[in-house]
């Protein structure tokens, strides 16, 4: 079964952000109808039976936000869209918006450090920019500006607080 879903990001206030984009969704699965109470959509079907009903919905929670995505996709720049979207919606920054597409990142912290793990994920150099002067505490390094990772490379970045 092919779907269409249209993202289309609001502030929360009900005022429109960015552009929408559209993907089409081949899906082995059913996607869902949702019924929403107190919940806002921030992606709904653009074409198929569920023309117009929600595909993503965000609920605030007390400080934090429940996101339910009612849809599947096969397409990872439909997910990498999505993962955008809820990102500037719930006001969560990227790690390094500065890199390429294909850099996986996770972060942790500690009193006195932020350590960003970056794993190229190609089989290809790709490039990301260090916001300011960090460690790779796998090589000892000190880094800053554009670094580039070999393909299937990891990193440990260390940047002092």
């Amino acid at each position: 079964h092919e779907i269409t879903i249209e993202i289309r990001l609001n502030s929360g206030d009900g005022q429109a952000v960015g552009d929408m984009q559209v993907y089409p969704i081949e899906s082995e699965i059913s996607s869902l109808s949702l019924k929403l109470s107190g919940a806002e959509p921030l992606a709904s079907y653009s074409a198929g039976r569920l023309t117009g009903s929600a595909a993503v919905t965000v609920n605030k929670v007390g400080n934090g936000y429940c996101i339910l995505f009612a849809t599947d996709g096969n397409d990872i720049y439909y997910y990498e869209s999505l993962a955008k979207a809820v990102g500037k919606y719930c006001r969560i920054a990227p790690l390094l918006p500065d890199a390429e597409d294909g850099i996986l990142f996770s972060s942790r912290e500690t009193a006195g450090s932020s350590f960003v793990f970056a794993v190229n994920m190609k089989d290809r150099e790709l490039t990301l920019s260090l916001p300011s002067e960090a460690t790779d505490i796998l090589s000892g390094r000190k880094m800053r500006g554009n670094v580039t990772l070999s393909a299937y490379e990891t990193a440990v970045f260390e940047f002092k607080k």
